[in-house]
């Protein structure tokens, strides 16, 4: 599922002529909490108030209120607001839509038994070098131009997400685990165009940063780690899972992270982890 998918299936909020919201209706948000303490600190001229103790606490505590609800918004929004990609919030839930799907069809032989539910798990190699030469600024576009590299290489039936931070994740159903190798490393070759495409781009505007980067051998490269979905085929042709999802991710983080400890820059596979 590419961005501009994601963007599509995100329900947008239906708008009429003869239909005013009811503010008393509306769900409760960062920006209403600070709106209505907004109000209540606003002074006519000429008619100054003494602020009490009261006064402060319940302030504070709107300002509580604000930053959590902020933060919930943040945690469940369908798109991460940064690059784009789907979120890690709306990637668990297209992983559980994707697991129950695959229970449902247990009870039937499937079409294509070599398939499964994969899942890429990438990551950017030393890219903290980036925020400390360059400032978060450019490491935030290194991750745009990274994650749009990533959505580009994926079919349309994949799901590209943030999973936190310089880590991302290419959910892959119907996947044939016989292709990792190759895909992965399309993958991994794609990322790493996307922090070239930084580089490039501060060439042509930011100059100074651009030589900064060059003084001081500033680079990226790209681990990833790769798991199916464990499954077993029973004499019907039936199959069932033998793993919860939990499981799946933490096995590709595991690949994910072995890459990282054998030098970096490359790729590994579930059937690897423990050789």
């Amino acid at each position: 599922m590419n961005p501009e998918q994601l963007q599509k299936e995100v329900p947008q909020q239906e708008t009429g002529a003869s239909s005013e919201p009811d503010p008393e209706s509306q769900p409760e948000t960062a920006d209403s909490v600070l709106e209505g303490l907004l109000e209540e600190l606003r002074v006519d001229i000429g008619n100054p108030t003494t602020l009490g103790p009261e006064d402060k606490r319940r302030w504070e505590a709107r300002i509580i209120r604000a930053q959590e609800l902020a933060r919930k918004s943040r945690e469940t929004s369908a798109i991460d607001t940064l690059t784009g990609l789907a979120s890690r919030f709306e990637l668990e839930r297209e992983q559980a839509a994707q697991i129950s799907n695959l229970a449902r069809r247990g009870k039937e032989a499937p079409e294509h038994p070599e398939t499964r539910l994969c899942v890429l798990f990438i990551d950017l190699d030393r890219f903290k070098r980036v925020n400390d030469t360059l400032g978060h600024a450019i490491g935030d576009e290194c991750l745009i131009q990274v994650a749009r590299h990533i959505a580009y290489e994926a079919r349309g039936s994949d799901t590209c997400a943030r999973w936190g931070g310089d880590e991302f994740i290419v959910l892959m159903p119907e996947f044939n685990p016989i292709y990792a190798r190759n895909v992965a490393e399309r993958f991994r070759n794609a990322a790493r165009a996307g922090f070239e495409a930084m580089k490039a781009k501060l060439r042509e505007t930011e100059r100074d940063l651009y030589e900064t980067l060059e003084r001081n051998g500033v680079d990226v490269s790209v681990s990833i780690g790769f798991a199916s979905l464990k499954m077993q085929t029973r004499p019907d042709g039936t199959q069932i899972m033998l793993e919860t999802l939990d499981d799946f991710i933490r096995r590709a983080d595991a690949c994910m992270y072995k890459a990282k400890q054998t030098g970096r820059d490359r790729v590994v596979l579930e059937d690897e982890l423990d050789s």
